[in-house]
């Protein structure tokens, strides 16, 4: 039974790494080929996510989990390749192309990663087999992630485009063949199981409610900096495309790291709540300093110091939060909404909450030209929202019995 895992481990490894390529080259190669003023386009990935995805889930109770993996690899490789090939030719010149393939790329990516878990749990769950999609998955987000910017720093002009177009070509076919040659190992529907859940129930739990508030606000300014970072690193040279791509491994191995450690369920809360806020207050006081002493050292400091040790403390707190999450939710919801319950999680902490804090910010960056005084206001807001929302966290919710 556990020889019939082995592809779709590798399945789910290998999208890790084609998802983490897309949610932190294309943020990139945006800026820097279109300019500040369209870092929105990106926004439509995740906003076509987070719509289509209750799509897919219908289609695959009529098609199956595998049926749409095979649709969504199909197309995805396709319009990953076309988007490199608009790319290469400069997308300032076919725009609207360019646009039109991001939104496909959304469409399609929304119907991976969720149905590739569905199958993994409710087979290994049926058999009894111990498996961490979440592990996995990650693990290949990290160990890949940084290759696309090596590409971009060590290329230059068209051998750049070709070479990062057959990269992103390479993630997108490995994943669809593997998808078409993966054993379908049929499984009970698990995941999208919400027969018996009460919404309504659910919206009136008040432990609920403030554990959704607490925990989603941390995820939401973690996918947020993800969607923003070549705004935040500076002076953009091509030389300083490198500390992009290391500033989103970091993100990531720090999430790994906080997720695989065992932490004693009495102390994460105040662990969390003590790095998150010493986290943001480094973003925040390392980026004054760097306003108000303009050198080198003190742009590397906030480069290093601030962005760095930052986005490590902010994405351990969130791995360590994640590991905890099932039990915590388990402990304040009865079973019948524990399905929902994590649903509505997922979809508050990474689509709802990143994108507004996007709807609100972005603008505000693109208007004002991502000027030091804005990039301070938006920092201390998040400063300020911690020091609201993290008291909140530290209190433990109620134990349903």
């Amino acid at each position: 039974m556990k020889n019939k895992m082995i592809p779709w481990k590798i399945t789910l490894f290998w999208q890790g790494a084609l998802v983490g390529t897309i949610f932190s080259l294309f943020p990139t190669i945006i800026y820097f080929n279109l300019g500040l003023n369209w870092m929105w386009l990106f926004l439509l990935v995740p906003l076509m996510m987070f719509f289509i995805t209750p799509l897919w889930m219908r289609l695959k109770t009529k098609i199956g989990n595998q049926k749409v993996l095979q649709i969504n690899s199909c197309f995805l490789f396709i319009f990953l390749i076309t988007l490199m090939i608009i790319n290469a030719f400069n997308p300032n010149n076919y725009l609207a192309l360019f646009i039109i393939n991001l939104i496909l790329i959304g469409i399609f990516t929304a119907g991976l990663v969720p149905f590739t878990m569905e199958i993994t749990r409710s087979y290994t769950i049926k058999n009894e087999i111990k498996f961490n999609p979440n592990l996995i998955f990650n693990l290949g987000l990290v160990l890949l992630i940084l290759i696309p910017f090596l590409i971009m720093f060590l290329t230059k002009d068209q051998m750049q485009n070709i070479i990062l177009g057959s990269y992103l070509g390479v993630l997108g076919l490995i994943n669809l063949i593997l998808v078409l040659t993966n054993q379908d190992i049929k499984g009970e529907n698990i995941t999208f199981n919400l027969k018996d859940t009460n919404f309504k129930e659910l919206l009136k739990n008040k432990d609920f409610q403030k554990y959704l508030f607490t925990s989603s606000f941390l995820n939401g300014i973690i996918e947020f900096f993800g969607y923003v970072l070549p705004i935040l690193v500076f002076p953009i040279t091509p030389t300083l495309i490198i500390v992009i791509g290391v500033l989103y491994f970091i993100r990531k191995s720090a999430y790994l790291l906080g997720y695989t450690l065992k932490i004693n369920n009495n102390s994460y809360r105040l662990l969390i709540t003590i790095i998150s806020f010493i986290s943001l207050a480094l973003l925040f006081s390392t980026f004054l300093i760097t306003t108000l002493f303009t050198s080198n050292f003190f742009a590397w400091l906030y480069l290093i110091l601030g962005l760095g040790c930052g986005f490590f403390g902010l994405g351990f707190s969130l791995g360590i939060m994640q590991r905890k999450q099932k039990t915590e939710i388990s402990q304040i919801v009865p079973a019948h909404n524990f399905n929902l319950a994590m649903m509505v999680q997922h979809v508050f902490g990474n689509a709802i909450i990143s994108l507004l804090i996007s709807a609100i910010c972005l603008p505000l960056l693109i208007t004002f030209n991502a000027n030091n005084l804005i990039i301070l206001i938006i920092y201390s807001v998040f400063v300020g929202i911690a020091i609201i929302s993290l008291p909140l966290f530290l209190t433990k919710q109620k134990i349903r019995s």
